[in-house]
């Protein structure tokens, strides 16, 4: 049986999503130790409110493995192992959960230090933070996104199939 196109495209994206938020992960770990820049609301609120920190430091340790989960995944798919699968699956359950969790722990941590800094103080800087955190929240919940059709096609029946076929044995490769 030939390999159904979405294992290749979702191989392909498994690995490209990976690498961003790899990117992602490496930015957020920079605004964790950057000095503290009282003009920036939100990187003031990292050094200044310990359950935002602590929340954005849980984010990264519980975020770095989901990523790996993605590469790992892609990597499955795209050499079409049933294992490549296996992770896409446990990935978008993983990332649904992820999302869901941010989003709240966005609510409780996040939000209300800066509704309280645009309350006292009605500068642009505080409203634009403001408006990053809102905007953060809705693009999290679009994230959902990937994971839920990435879901759909790994219990495609055509891909079910695919990879419900015995593999043929690897060829011995003789080094001599």
């Amino acid at each position: 049986m030939q390999r159904p196109v979405p294992i290749l495209v979702f191989g392909i994206l498994n690995l490209v999503f990976a690498a961003l938020g790899l990117c992602g992960h490496a930015g957020s770990g920079v605004l964790l130790i950057i000095p503290d820049v009282p003009s920036n609301p939100g990187i003031h609120l990292m050094h200044t409110n310990a359950g935002y920190r602590g929340f954005v430091i849980a984010s990264l340790v519980a975020g770095l493995p989901i990523t790996a989960l993605l590469a790992g995944a892609g990597a499955g798919l795209l050499s079409s192992k049933a294992w490549g699968r296996t992770l896409s699956i446990v990935y978008a359950y993983a990332s649904i959960l992820f999302t869901i969790l941010t989003f709240v722990g966005t609510l409780m941590f996040m939000m209300p230090p800066l509704i309280e800094l645009a309350r006292q103080n009605n500068s642009p800087e505080n409203y634009g933070a403001l408006g990053g955190g809102i905007g953060g929240m809705v693009g999290s919940l679009i994230g959902l996104a990937y994971p839920i059709v990435l879901l759909v096609f790994m219990y495609r029946p055509s891909v079910r199939a695919f990879f419900a076929q015995p593999q043929p044995a690897e060829a011995m490769v003789n080094p001599w």
